[in-house]
């Protein structure tokens, strides 16, 4: 930490008045749980924000900040890294076999020097399955168990070859997620991670026992955040070395530091009304995609902080590579092909296409008003649209009314986004009966059978077959391009902003910000 930045941060503390954080009261750990035994050892010095009077214990926070301190005290079983794929950390081994997964843990020790077994890996997903944080990880587990003190099992609901990627959730030692110092004060849970805090000076020390590759970093000191206003002050006076952002509204502060792009999961979309006769049409739907400038919709609708689209996985994910073949520019003649299919053969005196019967070629576009990003990307498919003689009504509402009207039906066309999760389920998306289906089932509907309204269902047998072992990832990617209930245009982005104290930060996982803390470079 250079002499400047230290005197900033000494400044800033001096102006920043002691107020209390949401979430309640003092909930840091004693010094009593830090790994007193162990020496701090030689390396640099980090500054990272957290909030002291909410809690570090990953299963109860609310805080962004404590939750990304968390990552640096407890583990996993398994994290992900940029190109979504699984990498073993507390896991030796990750079997599937049918609806059961088989995990084998390394040989890791907490930091009171316990052994890491089964019963805490059975004990923390009681805990992840109860909170808000990780419940999602557990939607098709049924059962959960040890087998041995060092292996656990999962039954399944569904075979789910890429069950694996859901292991994300930490590992704290049983029975501690209650503790209480001598002041009936909550100390944080005992963990197995890279580091230990001492809230005796609010720092964190490396875990000397830690199992895997230790950091160059002797010393990581914790800025007290306790509000958004005091977060924006710390980041953009560069007191803090790293800050994330997933950019979801937009609104982000500004570090002066080096800025690196973080691959989220995150598919905003054009949503598709199929009562429509028009858009139920495959020639209708390949029209508008193919009339898109993704590229021109990451650069312009979310500054650059988005990757343009090739189908309904991330490009990152290589298990897709090669199969994924939409265009993220656009091409005209395809355009033209598919309306003139459906009798869009002449456009009118304001360049609009018409049918025969001179019906013009016009959809409602719905839009949440309080996303600046989605607002923006709204209009800007209007503008594209109508290059090709598509006009877009745009249906500006606040986010209360998007809900309600998607939820309902109420549209022809609407922009969404889905987080698609760690284990490539898109079923939410696309299948009838889906949490964020809107268009493709009938909100009337009484049974799965009666939801579907698509008329093209060959992607539906797919992602059946998909999870009875039939079929592989690509299969159902390329299915997925060929029905096209949906329309993919991009997958949003996240920041990561650090120091000019570090040179290279190394990978970034949305679910690890630290995922390569050992292979951080500093400048001399």
């Amino acid at each position: 930490m250079t002499f400047k930045k230290l005197l900033i941060l000494l400044l800033a503390l001096s102006l920043i008045m002691l107020t209390a954080c949401k979430g309640g009261g003092q909930n840091t750990p004693s010094s009593e749980e830090t790994q007193e035994s162990s020496p701090v050892t030689q390396g640099e010095t980090l500054q990272l924000l957290f909030c002291e009077n909410d809690t570090i214990n990953p299963y109860k926070t609310i805080n962004k900040s404590n939750a990304e301190i968390a990552q640096l005290i407890y583990e996993p079983l398994v994290k992900i890294n940029s190109e979504f794929e699984p990498v073993l950390a507390l896991a030796k081994s990750v079997e599937i076999n049918g609806n059961l997964c088989t995990v084998s843990l390394n040989d890791a020790m907490f930091s009171d020097m316990s052994q890491v077994t089964a019963d805490d890996v059975v004990f923390s997903c009681g805990l992840a399955k109860n909170s808000q944080r990780f419940a999602y990880l557990f939607y098709e587990v049924k059962n959960v168990y040890a087998v041995d003190s060092s292996t656990v099992a999962f039954e399944l609901t569904k075979n789910d070859p890429y069950f694996k990627n859901l292991l994300t959730f930490p590992i704290i030692k049983a029975g501690t997620d209650n503790l209480r110092d001598e002041d009936n004060m909550e100390i944080a849970p005992i963990g197995c991670g890279r580091f230990v805090l001492s809230v005796k000076d609010s720092t964190l020390l490396p875990f000397e026992n830690y199992y895997g590759n230790k950091a160059n970093i002797s010393k990581i000191k914790l800025i007290n955040a306790p509000d958004s206003e005091s977060v924006e002050h710390f980041v953009e006076s560069n007191a803090t070395d790293i800050y994330f952002t997933d950019y979801s509204d937009a609104n982000i502060y500004r570090m002066s530091g080096i800025r690196e792009s973080v691959n989220l999961n995150n598919l905003v979309y054009i949503g598709i009304n199929h009562n429509n006769p028009l858009l139920a049409t495959d020639e209708m739907r390949y029209a508008i995609s193919s009339a898109l400038d993704k590229n021109e919709v990451a650069t312009k609708a979310f500054y650059g902080n988005a990757v343009a689209a090739t189908g309904f996985f991330h490009p990152a994910f290589k298990e897709i590579a090669g199969i994924q073949t939409l265009q993220t520019t656009p091409n005209e003649k395809i355009v033209i092909e598919n309306l003139e299919k459906i009798g869009y053969n002449s456009t009118d005196t304001k360049g609009i296409r018409k049918s025969p019967y001179g019906n013009r070629l016009s959809f409602n576009l719905l839009v949440n008003r309080d996303n600046p990003s989605k607002l923006s990307l709204a209009y800007l498919i209007s503008e594209q649209l109508k290059r090709v003689g598509i006009e877009i009504k745009i249906n500006e509402v606040n986010s209360s009314q998007f809900s309600s009207l998607v939820s309902d039906g109420n549209f022809q066309l609407y922009i969404g986004e889905v987080k698609i999760l760690p284990n490539m389920d898109i079923s939410s998306l696309v299948l009838p009966g889906g949490s964020a289906a809107a268009g493709i089932t009938s909100p009337v509907a009484e049974s799965v059978e009666e939801q579907v309204v698509y008329s093209n269902k060959a992607y539906i047998s797919v992602i059946s077959g998909f999870y009875n072992g039939k079929n592989s990832i690509a299969d159902v990617a390329s299915a997925l391009i060929s029905s096209m209930p949906v329309i993919p245009v991009v997958f949003r982005s996240g920041l990561v902003f650090h120091s000019d104290d570090i040179s290279e930060i190394g990978e970034v996982s949305y679910t690890d910000l630290f995922l390569s803390i050992d292979k951080f470079k500093f400048e001399n």
